[in-house]
């Protein structure tokens, strides 16, 4: 159903009467003034009408949107408005808290300016129809696609060395040509219009540090971009030389991108260069960023000192060599990139804090025999299964760490390669390991006791026990004393025991799970011991003891009836349940069909009878 809406004389809008909204409208000759009323949404944008007589339009109070086309009102040179969101002036422009977006200009003759001061984004078709070339006070523009343009002078703009520009703003790029190259070595760029294709073109060249800050806003970039100029000025006199400067977080911001492979630097100031598209110091010691895009193997020259903090953090590439010089690996420096293999030279001496965190990829580390520390948590969650110095052969789920520089100490502090696929470390007295240095190993293998080694294995979750092999002597020790257990005394019985031989210590290291500070905690302590080390009779008369309670825990537990059968017949294999939890547990293997466990327990009960000379009462299969 159609309603006519009329706010004055001679014009009148058609309205939907179901949703309220104008969407056409009639006005008749001579009319100058058009009034926008209240309470309604104008959409006039597909109606083809033209009223070149309407030269001011006027928006009500509580006028709702307004959404029409430059053609409508081609000669319209005045808006006036009583609602606050749009402004008066010249061209309808609406915002609130004074950020204003752009809406019409009103076909605009070549001789005519459009004054752009106050305005933040100019909307699509803004300029459509207008033939000036005339543009002002385009600075404060930081948002707008290249269809602002469109069907304008501005728009059919010629492409100069592939880039349309006008007073500052990129607006369109050349995807034909093989080098772009922006129009910044004279005169500041404000603005690069959303959404350009940079994704199609090989490179681009630019020569201020404010481009690149505007470069990295852009959704998608070339694989390759040239910056060129003055670009580190070490001290700038005005605001605009501290905004052409190039800083180190631009480019990081600019490298982090997905997509760009090559940052090449001509800098004329000497602040920074490149290096096969790499960043570097102008004197080349430091390495402060690697495109993100970067692929396929990197090697870093010599004269390099230092990898910057996140140097090649996300990255893609696939191997790494560092030179002779590389004294410093700082934090981040590779964290979640894709590196596989590294080849560490014969310089580097310190490995930082998350250096490869996260690295999937990597499965193999080579240590040199110079290195002095692994930093905290250097290899956290990577990929990390075998871990060994030079010379010797990278075992699968295992860290040798045995130096054969006898001058130097390494020193693999906490967390440096915790959540690795590392089950098992050799580690000599030339290696200093600090708390969690591996996380969750299960063998621990040195030639000389020292509290650290033992520290490196409680700081961890009660699920797990470590078989400590110090010289010829060896026992296993569950994990977690710090949490639930008195850690100063089963420090005192290993130290008594791998130091000086005790059989009274180790009487007491073999009883260790009886630290724990509750029954359960001691069972499951206890359990892991006993199931690492068949000979414990300590935790195997402890678990005979408590396995009624254990297997009635099994059983109650919502799991499969399959994977329930599989623990109680591990368990009964292992001779960890007392006679009456056999007896126990057969009869719920009778009562639930479970032939294989039943088979098990008659098995042991008969091995339990016969070994108490009790043949007579021998269960027979």
């Amino acid at each position: 159903m159609i309603e006519y809406v009329n706010f004055q004389n001679d014009v009148r809008f058609i309205a939907d009467d179901e949703d309220g909204d104008c969407m056409d409208i009639d006005v008749k000759p001579g009319v100058e003034k058009v009034i926008f009323g209240d309470y309604y949404d104008f959409f006039l944008k597909l109606s083809k009408k033209v009223f070149p007589d309407v030269k001011e339009l006027h928006i009500s109070e509580h006028a709702g949107v307004i959404s029409i086309s430059n053609e409508m009102f081609p000669n319209v040179r005045k808006v006036t408005s009583e609602k606050n969101f749009y402004r008066e002036g010249s061209m309808l422009c609406g915002g609130l808290h004074g950020d204003f977006s752009l809406y019409n200009t009103f076909c605009l003759k070549p001789d005519e300016t459009a004054d752009l001061s106050g305005i933040s984004a100019i909307l699509d078709f803004a300029f459509s129809g207008s033939e000036t070339l005339n543009v002002t006070g385009s600075d404060g523009i930081n948002t707008y696609n290249r269809e602002a343009f469109n069907n304008s002078a501005i728009g059919r703009l010629p492409f100069v060395n592939g880039v349309k520009y006008i007073n500052g703003m990129v607006f369109d790029v050349d995807t034909e040509c093989d080098n772009v190259v922006f129009p910044d070595e004279d005169e500041d760029l404000h603005a690069i219009a959303n959404h350009l294709p940079f994704e199609k073109i090989k490179q681009i060249t630019v020569h201020r540090g404010s481009t690149v800050q505007l470069l990295y806003r852009c959704n998608m970039l070339p694989k390759a971009i040239n910056i060129c100029g003055n670009l580190g000025e070490s001290v700038c006199q005005t605001k605009e030389e501290m905004a052409s400067r190039l800083t180190i977080d631009s480019i990081a911001e600019l490298c982090g991108r997905e997509g760009v492979e090559n940052i090449n630097i001509f800098d004329n100031s000497k602040t920074y260069k490149s290096i096969d598209g790499i960043v570097y110091s102008y004197d080349g010691k430091r390495l402060l960023k690697c495109p993100r895009g970067k692929t396929g193997h990197v090697t870093i020259p010599e004269g390099t000192e230092v990898i910057a903090a996140s140097a090649f953090k996300h990255c893609h590439i696939d191997s790494v060599s560092f030179p002779s010089t590389l004294i410093q690996l700082e934090n981040d420096a590779f964290a979640s990139s894709t590196v596989k293999k590294i080849d560490f030279g014969i310089g580097i001496k310190a490995i930082g804090w998350f250096s490869f965190m996260n690295c999937r990829e990597l499965k193999s580390i080579v240590i040199p025999h110079q290195m002095e520390v692994i930093e905290k948590y250097a290899f956290y969650e990577s990929g990390v299964e075998s871990v060994s110095f030079e010379g010797e052969e990278p075992i699968p789920g295992t860290a040798v760490l045995l130096p054969s520089d006898k001058d130097n100490l390494c020193c693999v502090d906490e967390g440096a390669f915790r959540r690795c696929d590392i089950e098992k470390v050799i580690v000599s007295d030339r290696v200093h390991l600090q708390q969690n240095s591996f996380g969750n190993i299960k063998e621990l293998t040195t030639d000389k006791y020292d509290d650290s080694i033992i520290d490196t294995v409680f700081k961890n979750s009660v699920e797990s026990v470590v078989k400590i092999t110090i010289g010829d002597r060896m026992t296993v020790l569950p994990y977690a004393f710090a949490m639930h257990g008195d850690e100063t005394l089963l420090h005192k019985a290993c130290r008594g025991y791998f130091a000086n031989g005790s059989a009274e210590m180790k009487s007491q290291i073999d009883s260790s799970f009886m630290l724990g500070n509750n029954d359960d905690v001691r069972e499951i302590m206890a359990e892991k011991m006993y199931m690492m080390d068949n000979s414990n009779d300590a935790a195997k008369a402890f678990l005979q003891q408590h396995s009624l309670k254990i297997v009635k825990y099994v059983c109650d537990r919502n799991s499969s009836a399959t994977k329930k059968e599989r623990i109680l017949t591990n368990y009964t294999r292992l001779d960890m349940l007392s006679d009456d939890t056999l007896h126990y547990v057969l009869e719920y293997a009778n009562d639930n069909n479970l032939p294989i466990l039943a088979a098990e327990v008659l098995d042991r009960i008969n091995k339990n009878e016969t070994k108490n000379n009790n043949p007579e009462h021998t269960f027979r299969v």
